[in-house]
């Protein structure tokens, strides 16, 4: 069963396409929860993009990597929050280039949405007859 629920997965668990279309859009997906929550951890994170079909939790430390990629490439910036109770923790803000980033992307990710849209009309059509 795919993470997101989508049933597309064999029945040995062997991942199917669907989670790697998602997984791709990794980049754009975290800066865009970051951006419209300031100040959210990787744990946080992590249970949004689930929430979204893209579940990052059983790929070791693969949101992790993309976070200090994000970072490095000046997107996002990082600081420890030690505020609550418990060991501190990274949490991440959108910095004005990952906004612009984001606002660059829109009509990319509109017309990937159109396209992905008409293939799966398609395949649906020949599915059903």
């Amino acid at each position: 069963m795919c993470s997101g629920g989508r049933g597309c997965c064999d029945e040995t668990g062997r991942r199917c396409g669907c989670a790697g279309i998602l997984g791709r859009c990794l980049k754009p997906c975290l800066l865009l929860l970051i951006a419209e929550g300031e100040g959210k951890h990787g744990y946080e994170l992590s249970g949004a993009l689930r929430e979204l079909g893209l579940d990052v939790s059983a790929e070791g430390g693969r949101l992790y990597r993309a976070l200090r990629r994000l970072e490095a490439e000046g997107l996002v910036d990082s600081d420890w929050d030690t505020r609550s109770s418990g060991p501190a923790r990274r949490i991440y803000a959108a910095t004005e280039a990952g906004r612009e980033y984001l606002t660059g992307i829109v009509g990319s990710l509109e017309a990937a949405s159109s396209a992905l849209a008409d293939l799966a009309r398609r395949a649906r059509h020949l599915r059903d007859g």
